[in-house]
């Protein structure tokens, strides 16, 4: 490598993407983004509704008081002053019936120990158990390959706390089921969550889109810093050797001291020529909007659903609602008008309505939204080539926060590496 700031071009724009490229500018790096798409995010994006007008999310995606790596993105694109943060507060429903509420006053241990004894729907020894459970996830580690649900069998944790607590939970954060999510990731999440410092536990709210508060933003700090962004533009191949890498475009190659991927696996095995046999799964989820012809009597900006298809209702205003269904693969094969006509009962029903009441629903489905794989060791080592992407992080699950902790482990490599081996 010269003896210049370092040459990196970075493969994909979204998240991961982004990140890498701002946080290497804000040290000196000399960036060139590249993107296949017209525009950046990937997965993590906003577009405006056809109908309203409204700018609306692709998919609803939670920042966290203990997403530490993300907070530290959004304060060097000089977003983060964007967001409202407000503390943990979730009204659960069941088909019919509203149940307790989970209303955490404010970070601290005392409080969640206090709204979970609130939780009036769990009989007094369930909600025992639920404290004994958190508590140990503080404490204990679930065995290297233990699922979650083995991973809460080994304590007796009772059938309706899991109905009523860790499903949801685990669906929400993992994108799998209980059978399928790995026990040490979950671990490592409900430690940060629950156990963390200060607002761990609060939920960051913006009431822009995912474009405007993210994308957008990183896009334009890119720019003012001098970097090359080219969109619409597919890396057909790439070539190492001791010194150098070559990135090739449209018949145009260019040289560069590294390159960050952060294309996922099945794309990476394009791009090094080979079938990597990386052994990885993708969980897709379902999500959309639903508008309402009144405004709908909840108790707190976001509904967890118990018993039904769709696991979770965000509240957008009285009226707009973004619902969720994550690990939704048993979903892939029903067609628009059987999902919406399911979303619309299931809705129906938890909210105590009248069909009529349901103006129109939106719905969106990302197939591969979340990786989960193991064999990250498979990937060879290529001297000048730094893997980046949420899927790449061991320790945790497929995030907004496991994409920005892989840019800024990725430009630690490259700061890491003066003199490229």
């Amino acid at each position: 490598m010269s003896t210049e700031s370092p040459k990196v071009a970075i493969i994909g724009g979204g998240v991961a993407g982004l990140t890498v490229a701002c946080v290497a500018v804000s040290r000196g790096a000399r960036v060139t983004l590249f993107e296949q798409k017209a525009h950046g995010g990937g997965r993590t994006f906003s577009f405006l509704d056809p109908v309203t007008g409204v700018e609306l999310d692709n998919g609803q995606h939670v920042i966290l008081g203990c997403y530490l790596r993300t907070r530290s993105f959004l304060e060097l694109i000089s977003v983060y002053t964007r967001l409202t943060e407000k503390p943990l507060d979730i009204e659960w429903r069941e088909r019919d019936q509203e149940l307790s509420s989970l209303r955490v006053a404010n970070g601290s241990k005392i409080s969640l120990a206090l709204a979970l004894l609130r939780q009036r729907h769990l009989g007094f020894l369930d909600r025992m158990y639920l404290l004994l459970g958190l508590s140990r996830a503080g404490r204990v580690k679930p065995f290297p390959d233990e699922c979650v649900k083995d991973w809460l069998d080994r304590p007796g944790q009772p059938r309706t706390v899991k109905k009523y607590f860790w499903n949801p939970v685990c669906l929400a954060v993992m994108n799998e089921s209980m059978e399928n999510a790995v026990g040490t990731k979950f671990a490592t999440v409900l430690k940060k969550v629950f156990f963390g410092s200060g607002n761990s536990s609060s939920f960051l709210w913006s009431s822009a889109g995912l474009s405007t508060l993210i994308v957008n933003p990183a896009m334009n700090y890119l720019s003012k810093a001098g970097a090359t962004i080219r969109l619409g533009s597919k890396v057909e191949s790439w070539k190492f050797d001791s010194s150098s890498a070559t990135v090739s475009i449209g018949g145009e190659s260019d040289t560069f001291d590294f390159v960050v991927s952060t294309v996922p696996p099945w794309n990476l095995d394009t791009l090094l020529r080979s079938d990597l046999g990386i052994p990885y799964k993708v969980s897709s989820i379902l999500s959309g909007y639903v508008w309402f012809a009144k405004d709908q009597n909840v108790s707190a900006p976001l509904t967890g659903c118990i018993g039904t298809t769709v696991q979770w209702i965000t509240w957008k205003g009285p009226r707009l609602g973004a619902v969720t269904v994550s690990a939704a693969n048993e979903l892939d094969d029903l067609g628009k008008k059987e999902l919406e006509k399911l979303v619309r009962q299931e809705l129906t029903d938890l909210l105590r309505i009248d069909p009529g009441e349901i103006e129109r629903v939106l719905l969106l489905r990302e197939r591969r939204a979340t990786v989960s794989i193991s064999g990250l060791n498979k990937i060879p080592t290529v001297p000048g080539l730094i893997i980046a992407g949420d899927w790449t992080i061991p320790e945790l699950p497929c995030t907004i926060e496991s994409a920005c902790e892989s840019a800024y482990r990725a430009v630690d490599r490259i700061y890491a590496n003066p003199v490229r081996a």
